[in-house]
């Protein structure tokens, strides 16, 4: 190249005129401002980490490129080359690897940093501060941003080991590091090595082997013949075996092939105990679902029945031909079932295209029920003869049925021959859905509840609660109204109506007031329980001294002292500290007639929302559902509005009111959204069937339910107390059981339809009590009276 300095020359030139193109194309990501320091970084890695952490926040990666250490060699410093990860190009790891399709992520990106020792610590000198492509947005998914550190492998370890899922091993390491990238894809890779790791060389059927051997598992393994493959392997713990033995009534056997990444089927033999929980027996790996394999794990399993009472008395399964027919031949004194829920499934998949209405395929599922729940031998035919006969229009479904099951399969499943064996109610091989199959007789159906009577419960009441009333509803056909054949069990003993009551709504829908409060709690924790318990925890420590509480033995000394003759210097000094009764919030906004009875007052949001916050922590719905309280209002007005128009006084202040319900976001409000009652009132009493007590230093007024009738047990009866503070907040109110209750509001009272006027007679006393604190001398508003 010396002879030819022009040429060189040329050269350097049209480098330095490309590479300033390219300058000028990508010259918004300088980005030297970024890694420009005078900071001497104490080591190395500390260097490292604190370029590497402005790489991640500006959306790329940096590796490094070249690195040495100074041995006293010549021409050898010590330093480090860092670079995008995208620097270079791509090389093969083998010569003879035919070339990616794919791709590559190297573009030649020339962004370097040069890091070199000085002193007693390292230094930072960008090289280049430009990229040539643009940078990410997220690096979630990042192959090499989303890798764990130390640390985090440390604890993806110990959580696997634990058997922790892998979503819940991410959303840990995403709670340790706000900046933590990984997905979930790299979390199962992770776990995958470590799992590799401790298989070592071994394939999995040997680790597997090895593993039942350390733990001491009684395991049976068979090969292929003429090779040293095994083709079936079996295992159980010793504990099972003294489990079949004690328990030998009843085993479910199914067999599943999504374990493994190679499909072997995996056999599952579960037993029953005493007291209705279920136990494994024992497992069984196979490489076929043939009945010479069953026929294998199945004499395996017998092996382990040491008792004289032979084998098992009912066999459980679904209609798997192989295993059906190597039970037949293990097990010969054995009865075997077949599983229900498999069969309405299999009748479902297979029939209901045949059936093009809805309401005959509800009708025809029904009557093949009865089939499957005929209990008596000699009705079987006649049952099988109105199932024919109601599918007669659709001879194929009929024909497929008494073909696939009726006719080779009825003694194994059907009541009348299944329930003269004792088979401990396992009708099916999911003992979950078992319990449930005797109680809903459905398929899982999401429609259960979807009839017309419980139109006004669904949503509102517990499903436990509906499975219950469901029970009773059978009962109404036999009981009628007659209350003494009835008993009325289930209206004592759970708030619920009993048969007698159902049928008095028969064919209409059951209201809500016949239902107990306790039902309509659908969240175990209340917003106002939670917030009374704070406030309660706050006051508390607030009136608390630095001094311990008294011990157990310092309350029985005082218990002592007062119940025996003793000196009066141990009377004194086991005198039991007297607390100051807790200050109530807000005591002072109410009239000083009520705040005797006022036992608790808990605070809301105070957003514009918190009369409807009150509401919807009240109803068990959370105090975050007050736009659920604000849009069921608003159908409230919507749908009674010439009742609401007489009642507010117009339907102009009947539209205010349904446009102060209207929200466009969950921010604050102001006042024309806010509630306003008793306007607002007359809905909620209405629309949730509750009575309302209005408190304030002003007024104070009761607003009844304007036009269902009361329950006749007046523990059904839902009273909400809301209080109005400072002229612009509502609270909620906790009132003494039995309290005076404020008198009824006087325009409700002629609005009200007749069967809701008894209302007011069961709080009577209440009320005539509160006006004689008051001193009025009129007589509270009977609403029993025209």
């Amino acid at each position: 190249m010396d002879n030819y300095p022009f040429l060189d020359f040329q050269m350097n030139s049209d480098f330095m005129s490309e590479f300033s193109s390219f300058i000028n194309e990508v010259g918004e990501g300088d980005y030297i401002d970024k890694f420009s320091t005078d900071q001497i970084f104490p080591s190395r890695d500390d260097m490292i980490d604190w370029v590497r952490k402005i790489a991640f926040q500006l959306g790329f990666m940096v590796v490094i490129i070249r690195s040495d250490t100074t041995t006293g060699e010549p021409g050898r410093k010590t330093f480090v080359v860092l670079g995008c990860e995208r620097s270079g190009k791509y090389r093969k790891y083998k010569q003879d690897v035919q070339p990616s399709v794919s791709g590559t992520r190297k573009c030649e990106c020339p962004f370097k940093l040069r890091g070199k020792h000085k002193g007693h610590g390292w230094v930072l000198k960008v090289m280049c501060d430009y990229h040539n492509h643009e940078l990410a947005e997220t690096l979630v998914g990042h192959p090499y941003a989303g890798r764990l550190n130390a640390i985090e492998q440390s604890i993806l370890i110990d959580m696997t080991k634990s058997q922790v899922k892998p979503s819940n091993i991410l959303l840990t390491l995403k709670e340790h590091n706000e900046d933590n990238v990984t997905t979930i894809k790299q979390i199962y890779s992770a776990r995958y090595t470590y799992k590799r790791s401790l298989r070592e060389s071994r394939t999995e059927m040997q680790q597997l082997m090895m593993l039942l051997d350390r733990d001491k598992y009684i395991q049976h393994s068979r090969c292929l013949e003429d090779f040293d493959i095994v083709s079936d392997l079996f295992w159980t713990h010793p504990d099972s075996v003294h489990l079949v033995n004690s328990f030998n009534i009843v085993f479910l056997m199914d067999a599943t092939y999504k374990t493994n990444k190679y499909r072997l089927s995996l056999l599952e033999i579960v037993g029953v105990t005493s007291i209705g929980l279920t136990f494994t027996a024992a497992f069984a790996l196979l490489s076929s679902e043939r009945q010479n394999n069953f026929t294998w794990a199945l004499e395996m399993f017998k092996r382990l029945l040491l008792t004289t009472e032979g084998g098992p008395r009912v066999i459980v399964t679904d209609k798997d031909l192989a295993l059906i027919n190597a039970i037949t031949n293990v097990f010969l004194e054995t009865y075997h079932m077949l599983c229900t829920f498999h069969i309405m499934k299999n009748v479902k998949a297979k029939c209901k295209m045949l059936v093009d209405k809805q309401e005959a395929w509800d009708g025809l599922m029904e009557v093949w029920q009865n089939v499957m729940d005929c209990d008596d031998q000699s009705k079987f035919g006649g049952y099988v003869y109105r199932f024919e006969y109601a599918s007669a229009a659709w001879s194929l479904f009929f024909d497929y049925v008494n073909r696939i099951w009726i006719i080779p399969y009825k003694t194994y499943f059907v009541k009348a021959w299944t329930n003269k064996v004792m088979h401990l109610g396992n009708t099916t091989t999911n003992r979950i859905k078992s319990a449930h199959w005797n109680l809903k007789r459905l398929l899982g159906s999401k429609d259960a509840y979807k009839a017309l009577r419980y139109k006004r419960l669904v949503g509102r009441v517990s499903r436990y609660a509906l499975e219950l009333i469901a029970d009773e509803v059978e009962r109404v056909n036999k009981i009628g109204l007659d209350s003494a054949r009835c008993g009325c069990i289930l209206s004592s003993t759970y708030g619920l109506p009993c048969a007698c009551v159902l049928a008095r709504y028969e064919p209409g829908m059951i209201p809500l007031g016949e239902i107990h409060v306790i039902w309509t709690r659908l969240r175990f924790q209340e917003p106002c329980l939670l917030n009374r318990f704070q406030s309660l925890a706050l006051i508390v420590k607030r009136e608390r001294s630095t001094k311990r509480d008294p011990s157990y033995f310092e309350h029985v000394g005082t218990f002592l002292s007062r119940t025996e003759p003793s000196s009066r210097k141990s009377q004194v000094k086991l005198k039991p500290k007297e607390f100051a009764r807790r200050a109530v919030p807000f005591l002072n906004q109410f009239h000083p007639i009520c705040q005797p009875y006022i036992v608790d007052v808990v605070d809301v949001v105070a957003d514009g929302h918190c009369g409807y916050r009150y509401i919807a922590a009240l109803l068990g719905l959370g105090e975050e559902a007050w736009p659920t309280i604000r849009h069921n209002l608003y159908q409230e007005l919507t749908q009674w509005r010439d009742e609401y128009a007489n009642l507010v006084g117009s339907y102009d202040r009947l539209e205010e009111l349904r446009q102060s319900l209207i929200i466009h976001d969950r921010s604050q409000v102001n006042a024309k959204k806010w509630m306003t009652i008793p306007d607002i009132g007359y809905a909620i009493a209405n629309r949730y069937n509750v009575i309302l007590v209005c408190l304030s230093y002003i007024q104070s007024f009761t607003i009844f339910p304007l036009r269902t009738s009361p329950p006749t047990d007046i523990r059904q009866h839902w009273i909400l107390c809301i209080g109005f503070v400072n002229g612009c907040h509502f609270v909620q109110v906790q009132l003494q059981d039995g309290c005076p209750l404020p008198m009824v509001d006087i325009i409700s009272s002629s609005h009200c339809y007749p069967e809701a006027r008894a209302w007011s007679s069961f709080y009577t006393h209440r009320m005539q009590s509160f006006i004689e604190l008051m001193g009025a001398n009129q007589s509270y508003v009977d609403l029993g009276k025209n």
